[in-house]
C-alpha cells in the first residue's frame, strides 16, 4: 500500500508541476533544498538532500544552470567545496512552484481527509523519518 500510494502520489505532483507550472518535479525538489540554505547550498549536502544519484544530481544542475535558474559559486568557506544557489529567475520559478504546490497538496489530501487525520499521518511520518534517520 505504501509503495503504490506513494508512487499515485508522485505521478499526480509530476503532473500538476508539467502542466500548471512547466517544470517538473525534481526541479523544485532542488530549488527547495536551495532555497533552505543560508547562501544556497553545498553541492554535497544537496546531493544528500534529493532523491538522486550524485550524476543525477550534476546533470540536473547542468540542465537548470543553463535554464538560467541556479548558478554554481565558489564555497567561501572551503575551497573545495561548491555552492548551488537560485538565480532571480530561479527564485520567481521557485515562488510560482511553491504556490501551485501548496494549492495542489491541499486539493489532494484536505479533501479525503479531515484535519485530525492530516495532523495524525504528519505526526506518524515524522517518527518514522527520525527512526530512519542516523543519530
Amino acid at each position: 500500500m505504501l509503495l503504490e500510494t506513494h508512487r499515485d502520489i508522485i505521478r499526480c505532483l509530476e503532473r500538476e508541476f508539467r502542466e500548471g507550472v512547466g517544470t517538473d518535479l525534481q526541479y523544485y525538489d532542488v530549488m527547495l533544498h536551495v532555497s533552505e540554505g543560508d547562501g544556497g547550498r553545498r553541492m554535497t549536502d544537496l546531493a544528500e538532500a534529493v532523491v538522486l544519484s550524485k550524476s543525477g544530481l550534476t546533470a540536473l544542475i547542468d540542465r537548470m544552470e543553463r535554464e538560467g535558474l541556479v548558478a554554481r559559486r565558489p564555497d567561501p568557506g572551503d575551497r573545495r567545496a561548491v555552492r548551488v544557489v537560485l538565480t532571480e529567475d530561479g527564485e520567481q520559478l521557485f515562488a510560482e512552484a511553491t504556490r501551485h504546490h501548496r494549492g495542489v497538496v491541499r486539493r489532494i489530501f484536505t479533501s479525503v481527509v479531515t484535519e485530525e487525520e492530516a495532523n495524525a499521518m504528519v505526526e506518524a511520518l515524522l517518527r518514522v523519518r527520525e527512526a530512519l534517520t542516523p543519530a
